[in-house]
């Protein structure tokens, strides 16, 4: 894995890192796996849209990068997924109504993130924002 920054970095099943997205050069796609047991690299299916400045986080067997900025340090409102296993992915353009970097996300549950805060636009953002997974189409905005 080449050197980076601005990525983000969750834990999947307490065996393994996953590391997504960052700078090197330019702003990345790429998802890797640190296999902690192994003491060992991977590489995993890339996200759709490079990303850095980003969060992620896991459940089940779905990593989730949310938000961030891209190649021109836009911020984004997309939330996309990866599975860990089958390789599946897909995006969800516009998930929230603010774009935002650095936002605080956590698992509430087996289908639900929890998405806080960040930077928008405007600066510091305040609000909390509930993700349920389990929704389809624009019921899965924020």
């Amino acid at each position: 894995m080449a050197r980076r920054w601005h990525f983000a970095l969750t834990c999947y099943n307490k065996e393994r890192l996953i590391v997504s997205g960052g700078h090197c050069l330019s702003t990345l796609c790429e998802v890797f796996t640190f296999i902690i047991a192994r003491n060992d690299w991977g590489k995993l299916t890339s996200m759709i849209k490079p990303r850095q400045n980003h969060s992620s986080c896991v459940l089940k067997t779905k990593v989730f990068y949310i938000g961030g900025t891209d190649h021109n340090m836009k911020r984004l409102t997309s939330v996309e997924w990866s599975d860990v296993i089958s390789g599946e992915r897909d995006i969800i353009e516009a998930a929230f109504d603010v774009p935002r970097e650095l936002p605080v996300v956590g698992a509430v549950s087996d289908s639900k993130l929890i998405i806080m805060g960040g930077i928008g636009d405007s600066g510091k953002l305040s609000d909390v924002l509930l993700f349920d997974t389990t929704l389809e189409g624009e019921e899965r905005k924020c």
